[in-house]
């Protein structure tokens, strides 16, 4: 017999919306972006310079160091991480296979009082 809080686990990183613009961005690479825990998200993909991006907004009451917590979740998952002190931005990147980086950049939006994650795929090698 499965207990009541089995089965309310959910199969989802973000949530079920945020998930399917990950992966529709990122596709098999998806798992390489961790997620943050958030309050809620907002996301959307755009294209520019011929690269399909992802942002992430992730919203919570302390937004104001979420960009020194997703960067300790970076460096668990292998990131290389830089910071940008003119911009004011965090750089990660890794490598997700033989001919792929995922690159990442966050910043905290005083704005929108978010975290704002901006993902992308660079095909750095071509096989034959």
């Amino acid at each position: 017999m499965q207990s009541d809080s089995l089965s309310k686990i959910s199969s989802f990183i973000w949530n079920e919306r945020i998930d399917s613009i990950v992966k529709e961005v990122l596709g098999s690479y998806a798992s390489f972006l961790p997620c943050l825990t958030s309050d809620s998200y907002e996301a959307y993909s755009f294209d520019r310079n011929n690269f399909k991006y992802l942002q992430v907004d992730a919203y919570s009451d302390n937004y104001s160091n979420s960009d020194k917590t997703y960067s300790v979740v970076l460096r668990m998952n292998d990131h290389q991480i830089s910071f940008n002190s003119e911009g004011g931005f965090y750089n990660a990147a890794v490598r997700v296979s033989m001919t792929h980086l995922l690159f990442v950049q966050y910043q905290v939006n005083l704005e929108k009082k978010c975290l704002t994650i901006i993902a992308y795929l660079y095909q750095d090698k071509v096989t034959s």
